[in-house]
């Protein structure tokens, strides 16, 4: 009752034949850092025997988070099943599916559990496509609360079917669940995809997808019998779009996209201590967005021109489902009515690519866009305009055999203004400017990579006053990123890596363009490591990674205290081949903390990965 059709087993049916028996894998990740877990486990095998298939699969993901209170998290999905061919036509199989979700900071409703087990048949519709039937029972478990009950499910999907040039395809699901205590769950998803390639250049395609989905849950805290939210969601989703070719290399691209949305939350008892129980509440969306773009190819260049436009409306609406008083039923809508909104955003963009050789090319691209934000109800102050501007020149060349040249220049502008009074002392111009050089020197035995950026953010208010207590402010950073690779021989390489930044901020005074400074950090990663490389079967790495940061305010404001934070690590790694695709990779280093020349701590981290073909 918890999950999307597409993650079923009856979906998956479908595939088992096609796709997932070159998928047989057992991929396994734990990762301890600090005092975070996280283990991941992903596991397929199908088998083949005498004339009988059989199918396994399993996906968990789990996080601890260690301290005073643990936090823990835990995700599985699993899958077995059974599939017999009575005819060319006929499939019969049986499967059991188990699914988890568990967040121990919720309060209790993400608690859920799900096992079913079915049986059913699927038949193969020659020169159409392929569907199935099944019958099953379902236990499922929330908040403590173990319920179980009939489930009915059917699909189809139909094959790549061509109508005069036009490919037709279709998939559709139904699911429904009704446990004894009166809960229900059913899903409806119906896919279909056209498309059409005609003369070069030219095509076409539609898409629709539709969902219709219900879930009870129980309500929480626990204390009515059967009582139960209701949540109903009807989704609608078409797609449009057109690639014309105007002339010789010169294409016209048009696309569009609907969005309608519409989602009903209910309670089947009224319980006076929360006046929501007594009332219907209904969301509605409708969104559309629509692309235009006018692009060229030629020996050299690459142009493209174009603009989108993004609407998006949401309603909010309440009806009553239970006798209640006309102040609060009016209180709620009130309430509802001041989450309605609508936005629109109008952008222009272009993008021009030169490349006067396959190893040289520089590219000029950017937008420019308009987004304003309302809300009917007068009880708002959120409405406001936002403007949007960002270009990017940027240039790789190839100076000689060994050594390539990389720059760029990035450029946004941000304005945004509120169009209410009381929201206006936040009016703000933010521009932000990037600029980034990089190099790339390349032997047979030699890489190094040394990297230069230099980033500045500048936060200026439109009303900046004593009075309001807001004050621009200005960002800036300098890093430097280096990677070095020496291949010392056949067997032994040593690489390293760093990362150096420097950043600043304090009070802007943009018409003086001025700053006075008020915090430096600087924040320095190394690491090196030295491999052997034993007959192409096992690595074996060994080195040490160091990490600094260092604040230190500057005046007399409410800053932050001066710190010194830096670690020490030891590190190793053993990487084992058993075979192409086989592999398992163990990392770990001891880390020493020091604060303020001070040992603070000690810490083992380690990472085990495991990836094998079956």
């Amino acid at each position: 009752m918890c999950c999307s059709p597409k993650l079923l087993s009856q979906i998956l049916l479908f595939e088992h034949s096609d796709t997932l028996k070159n998928a047989n894998h057992l991929s396994q990740v734990f990762d301890k850092q600090f005092n975070i877990y996280r283990y991941t486990n992903s596991f397929s095998y199908i088998k083949e025997l005498y004339k009988t298939e059989f199918g396994i699969s399993n996906e968990y993901e789990g996080f601890l988070i260690r301290g005073n209170e643990n936090s823990k998290k835990d995700g599985e999905k699993f899958n077995f099943y059974i599939s017999q061919n009575l005819f060319s036509f006929l499939k019969f199989f049986t499967d059991l599916n188990y699914l988890l979700n568990s967040d121990s900071k919720t309060i209790g409703l993400n608690e859920a559990e799900k096992l079913n087990l079915n049986v059913g048949s699927s038949f193969v519709i020659t020169n159409f496509g392929k569907s199935f039937i099944s019958y099953g029972i379902e236990k499922n478990k929330q908040v403590s609360i173990y319920q179980q009950g009939p489930r009915f499910a059917f699909g189809l999907r139909t094959e790549k079917i061509n109508i005069t040039d036009v490919n037709l395809n279709t998939n559709f699901f139904w699911e429904k669940v009704k446990l004894k205590d009166g809960r229900k769950s059913s899903t409806i998803t119906f896919e279909t995809f056209l498309d059409g390639k005609f003369e070069e250049g030219n095509s076409i395609f539609l898409a629709l997808d539709y969902q219709n989905i219900q879930r009870d849950y129980v309500v929480f805290p626990i204390y009515l019998n059967n009582f139960f939210e209701s949540r109903l969601e009807n989704k609608i989703f078409p797609t449009f779009g057109l690639n014309y070719n105007l002339f010789d290399k010169t294409f016209v691209s048009f696309t569009g996209r609907v969005y309608s949305y519409k989602i009903q939350r209910f309670y089947n008892l009224f319980d006076p201590t929360n006046q929501y129980t007594a009332v219907e509440r209904t969301l509605y969306e409708q969104s559309f967005d629509l692309n235009f773009e006018l692009f060229a190819q030629s020996k050299y260049f690459s142009p493209k021109l174009g603009f989108s436009y993004f609407y998006r409306n949401e309603e909010n609406a309440l009806n009553k489902r239970f006798d209640i008083d006309i102040q609060t039923f009016s209180q709620l809508s009130t309430t509802e009515f001041q989450k309605n909104n609508y936005q629109t955003r109008l952008k222009l963009f272009y993008n021009l690519i030169f490349y006067p050789s396959s190893s040289n090319m520089t590219t000029f691209s950017g937008n420019v866009g308009i987004l304003r934000y309302d809300t009917p109800s007068t009880l708002n102050d959120d409405d406001r305009d936002e403007f949007q501007f960002f270009t990017s020149l940027s240039t790789r060349q190839q100076i000689s055999k060994h050594y390539a040249l990389s720059l760029a220049l990035d450029v946004q502008m941000f304005h945004l203004v509120f169009l209410k009074s009381s929201h206006s002392s936040l009016n703000n111009w933010n521009r932000i400017i990037k600029l980034s050089a990089s190099n790339d020197f390349q032997t047979e035995n030699f890489v190094w990579k040394p990297t230069f950026e230099i980033f500045s953010n500048y936060l200026v208010y439109d009303f900046e006053t004593s009075a309001t207590g807001i004050q621009s402010y200005a960002f800036r950073q300098f890093v430097y990123k280096d990677t070095l690779q020496l291949f010392l021989s056949k067997n032994i390489s040593f690489s390293a890596f760093l990362v150096y930044k420097y950043s600043e901020r304090g009070t802007l005074y943009w018409k003086d363009f001025a700053m006075t400074k008020e915090l430096d950090i600087k924040e320095l990663f190394a690491k090196t490591m030295l491999y052997y490389n034993h007959q192409n079967k096992v690595q074996f790495g060994f080195g040490a990674r160091a990490y600094n940061i260092t604040q230190k305010p500057i005046g007399k404001r409410n800053l932050p205290e001066s710190y010194s934070y830096y670690s020490l690590s030891p590190e190793t790694e053993i990487k084992i081949f058993l075979s192409k695709n086989n592999v398992i990779f163990l990392q770990g280093w001891y880390e020493l903390k020091f604060l303020n020349y001070k040992i603070v701590g000690e810490n083992p981290n380690l990472m085990l990965t495991t990836m094998v073909n079956l």
